[in-house]
């Protein structure tokens, strides 16, 4: 355990790294749910053997649907950004231990 301290701060910086394994591990998490990626069709067939047109709903369904697929990919990313500056932050703790503490 690599633990920096002084002037009433303390930085552990494995527990950073410990964090930022976390963060990477939810990034990657497939959040994708098989029945939502499925579009929507503009038919439907009913047990009434009627067919009616939902086109509409179809096209508003599928734009959630894309809208909700494209916040997961944004918020795998910033997960990912999230990682990234722990483990950098842990480095330059290391680097610098001297110069800051």
């Amino acid at each position: 355990m690599t633990i920096h301290e002084g002037d009433g701060y303390k930085v552990d910086t494995e527990a950073l790294r410990a964090d930022a394994a976390k963060w990477d591990e939810a990034g990657h998490t497939d959040f994708k749910l098989d029945g939502l990626h499925n579009e929507v069709k503009p038919r439907v067939q009913t047990d009434f053997k009627i067919t009616p047109d939902v086109g509409d709903f179809a096209k508003q369904a599928n734009t959630v649907l894309e809208r909700l697929d494209n916040l997961r990919a944004e918020g795998s990313k910033a997960f990912l950004t999230i990682k990234e500056t722990l483990i950098r932050s842990a480095n330059l703790y290391d680097a610098t231990d001297d110069e800051i503490f």
